[in-house]
Formats: C-alpha cells, sequence, structure tokens
C-alpha cells in the first residue's frame, strides 16, 4: 500500500529549546536523534525523518486498520538523503524523499512506481481530479483512508496536505 507525507519546511526552522527536545525524545529513535543533531542542516533531516515515518504510518495502517501512531516504532535504519530504509513491525519499508520549494515529500509505494499530482491551493483535490480529461473521483472509507477511482478503476493512492499545498500520490 502507497503512503506519503507532505511537510511545509519553513515551520520547522522555527522550533528550538526545550519544547523541540521533549518532541524530539517522543519521536524519534536514540539512534535517529544522533543523526538530525550532528546534521550540518538538522531542521531539513528532521523534516525528512517526521514525512518519512509518516509516510510509512499511511501505507501500514492501510494493511493494519489500526489508529495507533507510534512513531519510536517505524524505525529509519538507514539513509542517503533521498532514499530511506524503514523497519516497522518487522517488514520493510523504501521511502523516497524529495525536496522542492518550501516542502518535503516523502512517498513509499510497493508498486513499481508512483505518479504524484501537486496542488498549490490544497482544496482543489478534495473530490476529484481530471486524469487525461476524465476525473479521478476521491472517496474516504469508514477509517478516513482515501480511496481514487478513475475509469471503474479502484486505485491505490495516499493523500497529503500541508502549508497550503496538496499531494496525491498514486501507485502503479
Amino acid at each position: 500500500m502507497i503512503g506519503n507525507d507532505l511537510v511545509y519546511f519553513p515551520d520547522w526552522k522555527r522550533r528550538s529549546g526545550d519544547r523541540l527536545r521533549r518532541f524530539r525524545q517522543k519521536i524519534y529513535t536514540p539512534r535517529e536523534r544522533i543523526w538530525i543533531e550532528n546534521d550540518s542542516d538538522h531542521h531539513l533531516l528532521e523534516a525528512k525523518f517526521w514525512a518519512v515515518k509518516e509516510a510509512v504510518y499511511k501505507s501500514a495502517f492501510k494493511k493494519l486498520r489500526e489508529r495507533k501512531f507510534a512513531p519510536k516504532s517505524i524505525a529509519i535504519v538507514d539513509y542517503d538523503g533521498i532514499h530511506f530504509s524503514v523497519i516497522h513491525r518487522e517488514e520493510q519499508y523504501l521511502v523516497t524523499v524529495e525536496v522542492a520549494k518550501d516542502f518535503v515529500h516523502a512517498v513509499t509505494s510497493p508498486g513499481v512506481g508512483h505518479l504524484s499530482f501537486s496542488f498549490e491551493d490544497d482544496s482543489h483535490y478534495r473530490s476529484q481530479i481530471t486524469v487525461e480529461e476524465s476525473a479521478m473521483k476521491l472517496v474516504k472509507d469508514n477509517f478516513g483512508v482515501p480511496h481514487g477511482f478513475w475509469k471503474n478503476r479502484k486505485l491505490d493512492l495516499s493523500v497529503s496536505h500541508d502549508g497550503g499545498m496538496a499531494v496525491v500520490d498514486v501507485s502503479f
């Protein structure tokens, strides 16, 4: 199952002090905290780590149907800045991260690839997206998980929005 996250990066640059320290202790493993604290651009790396954990959570939730976000159980074990290897409940996830303008975008997809649709005003994606002049309908199930339907075909997708932007990733 696909999972994604979008983080508006300028918000992360403003964080500091004891509140940030407590947040990091709650969210990141000791190893992840060391990586963040030793990085020359620690705000950017932390935003990437957060986006990676959120993307894995969204993917795992679709399978497990558990609304339990336990970020330390989503452990980043290796990364090169773009590709992140993550272990959650003994399952490995590979997550790709890109940084564009003021945003960090993370996506994990079990398929051969994925398509990303970005929107400057996040209200435009809520009910449909036009693809090849045909509307892709977005519908949330009883768990709040969005599903896409295009030309009578159900799509594996993930939606995220932050900072006035939205992104919809579709796995294929």
